[in-house]
C-alpha cells in the first residue's frame, strides 16, 4: 500500500512541477474556496471560480509585460541590414564559437587527463633549460661555420 501511494504520489509531483502555471492556479483556486468556504459550498464554489480567475488575469499580465520586453530587445538589437553585415556578424559568431571549442577540446580536456598535466608540467619546465655556456658554445659552432662557407666562396670566386 505504502508502494502504490508513493508511485501516485511521485506521479503527480512529475505531472505538476513541469507546469507551475497550473500549479499556481490550483492554489489560488484553493485560496478562494477555502475564503468562500465561510458561507457555504456555493460560496467556496464561487471562490474557487474568482481565485481561478485572478491567477489567469495575473498570468495574462505577466506574459504580456515579457512580451514586451522580448519586442525592446529585438528592436535594441537591430538585426543587420544588408547583406554584408550578416555574413560579418555570423562569420564572428561562428569564430567565437570554434574559439570556445578550441580551448575546450585542444586545452581544457588534455588537462585533465594525467598525460596532459604531464605534458604541460614538461613544457612550463622547457624555459630557461639552456645554460649561457651552451648558448655561447652554439653561437661560437655557428660562427665557424660561417667563417668556412665564406672561404669556400672566396676559394670558387678565383
Amino acid at each position: 500500500m505504502a508502494t502504490l501511494l508513493r508511485n501516485i504520489t511521485l506521479s503527480v509531483c512529475l505531472m505538476l512541477t513541469p507546469a507551475c502555471q497550473s500549479l499556481e492556479t490550483m492554489l489560488y483556486g484553493a485560496g478562494g474556496a477555502a475564503a468562500g468556504s465561510v458561507v457555504g459550498p456555493g460560496g467556496a464554489a464561487a471562490g474557487a471560480a474568482v481565485g481561478i480567475g485572478a491567477s489567469q488575469l495575473q498570468q495574462a499580465e505577466r506574459a504580456n509585460v515579457d512580451l514586451k520586453k522580448q519586442a525592446q530587445q529585438n528592436i535594441a538589437a537591430q538585426i543587420p541590414q544588408s547583406p554584408w553585415q550578416a555574413f560579418v556578424s555570423s562569420l564572428s559568431a561562428l569564430l567565437h564559437t570554434l574559439g570556445w571549442w578550441y580551448v575546450i577540446i585542444f586545452i581544457l580536456v588534455p588537462l585533465v587527463t594525467k598525460r596532459g598535466r604531464a605534458w604541460a608540467k614538461n613544457f612550463i619546465s622547457l624555459s630557461d633549460t639552456a645554460s649561457k655556456k651552451e648558448v655561447d658554445e652554439y653561437t661560437n659552432r655557428l660562427n665557424k661555420l660561417e667563417g668556412m662557407i665564406s672561404t669556400l666562396d672566396k676559394e670558387q670566386e678565383q
